[in-house]
């Protein structure tokens, strides 16, 4: 028997790299700052279980020895820890404070006397610049979205992409737009943003997104208004005024319930078929979704219980409301990740009709730089009815090219295209245009060549032409 109390508490961690094949070594093998993200993770995995008490938790500098990206992955693991417990810790890094409000942050200084003292009326503006943190990111930028997480940053852009022009530039990277993500719409990154805002002119140019979280909408809207009203008689002049229209609040729990669509995923492969999707969301639930507490919070607010698949056929709206999503998300799109995820959320957005994301779409609209960059197909109806003349006329120009008619209908063609902005419906008129123009080559008719070459250049280079069809 072993009474040696030192081995007995004694515990070796090991870590497998997949990197590597696999191979498996001691903790101790790795550096400082991947050492210091184990530990803030291990008590975070001990912190969320159900059965343990709350605790006090105190980090001396936890940003030493991380990369940037590294402190701010530990900002978010405080951030989650601070929800249950009183999380106390001091940061030299801005990476570190952005996801906490002002109020929870206190600048340390000396006193006269050269005491270590915590000063009550803190200043932002000069925690911010004697952290380095400036208003760089923002300069050069037409709008500002302020969104609640890492993950949003990145799908929001590929309904912009879908839906408005002139979104990238020519290296692919967004054009006079910012997505800043952050944990909470009341945090200090927030907080410090709208002061930038504020000081770059762009006023009302910006648009807080916030998941309702399974609470109703018009209460968060106007409890974020009225917080920043209240910040902004306390900090006068520094603060932009905050309108309902800056704010949006999901229609949903969160952005991942927008991709939970059954007739959608089946149609780009994530399922088999819509009854598939119930078939597996009601095992899911019978598993472990039963015991999630925005599942119970539905079940309570909505009073029905869930018996069988129908149940949950009936409530799906109420499901995407109230439930968790990423609990949802993944267990359909959990398989993929990085690219794969970002090439298949892609296609979804393609598949699905606008009304599936109607609510982001109104806010966005309401802006007037974005209502000017709506692609063609999206304008009023009038507008609407010339372009798909104008498809019309180049996608079956070929198979008329026999008829003389068809020469006005190329000059009208042309005319309509510079007019609109659907650089991508252009692009997928080109090998329709190119098989036309292979035709009229054939043709012995000079007029037919003559018009043909007229048409392929406009729909190609349509921005250069317009003088020379006028």
């Amino acid at each position: 028997m072993n009474y040696d109390i030192d081995s007995l508490l004694h515990i070796d961690t090991l870590v497998r790299n997949k990197v590597r094949g696999g191979s498996v070594g001691s903790i101790n093998l790795l550096s400082e700052g991947l050492r210091s993200i184990y530990a803030l993770s291990f008590l975070e995995a001990y912190i969320e279980e159900e059965d343990t008490l709350s605790c006090i938790i105190m980090i001396e500098d936890p940003e030493i020895y991380l990369h940037p990206q590294l402190q701010k992955v530990a900002s978010e693991i405080l951030y989650r820890l601070s929800k249950k417990n009183q999380v106390l810790f001091t940061t030299h890094s801005p990476n570190l404070i952005f996801n906490f409000s002002t109020k929870q942050i206190r600048e340390i200084i000396l006193d006269e006397e050269y005491y270590t003292i915590a000063r009550q009326d803190t200043d932002i503006d000069v925690i911010l610049d004697d952290l380095g943190y400036t208003a760089n990111d923002l300069m050069n930028v037409s709008f500002v979205f302020i969104v609640e997480g890492k993950q949003d940053s990145n799908r929001l852009p590929l309904l912009l992409e879908k839906y408005y022009s002139e979104i990238y530039d020519d290296d692919g990277k967004l054009q006079r737009i910012t997505i800043i993500p952050t944990n909470s719409c009341t945090n200090i990154k927030t907080y410090a943003n709208l002061k930038y805002i504020n000081k770059l002119y762009l006023k009302d140019q910006f648009l807080m997104i916030r998941d309702s979280d399974g609470k109703n909408p018009k209460y968060l809207k106007k409890q974020l208004c009225n917080y920043y009203s209240q910040r902004a008689k306390e900090d006068l002049g520094n603060l932009p005024k905050i309108e309902p229209k800056n704010v949006l609040i999901l229609k949903y729990y969160s952005f991942e319930n927008y991709f939970l669509e059954p007739s959608v995923m089946k149609k780009i492969g994530v399922i088999r078929s819509e009854e598939d999707f119930y078939n597996i969301l009601y095992k899911k639930y019978k598993d472990y979704l039963f015991k999630l507490n925005s599942f119970k919070k539905l079940l309570r607010t909505k009073n029905f219980r869930i018996k069988n698949k129908q149940d949950i056929k009936d409530h799906i709206e109420d499901i995407k409301i109230y439930v968790r999503g990423h609990n949802l998300f993944d267990i359909f799109y959990g398989r993929y990740h990085g690219t794969a995820e970002q090439e298949i959320l892609k296609k979804y957005i393609d598949a699905a009709p606008r009304e599936t994301f109607q609510d982001i779409f109104d806010a966005i609209d309401s802006f007037v730089y974005f209502e000017n960059r709506k692609k063609w197909w999206q304008q009023k109806q009038p507008y609407r009815m010339e372009t798909n003349f104008c498809h019309f006329c180049v996608t079956n120009l070929f198979s008329c090219w026999h008829n003389i008619s068809f020469v006005y209908n190329i000059v009208m063609c042309c005319f309509l295209l510079i007019f609109t902005k659907g650089r991508k419906h252009i692009r997928q008129l080109r090998q329709n245009a190119e098989v036309f123009v292979k035709k009229m080559y054939s043709s012995s008719a000079t007029q037919y060549i003559l018009c043909a070459r007229i048409a392929i250049k406009c729909i190609l280079n349509y921005n250069s032409e317009i003088l020379f069809l006028t």
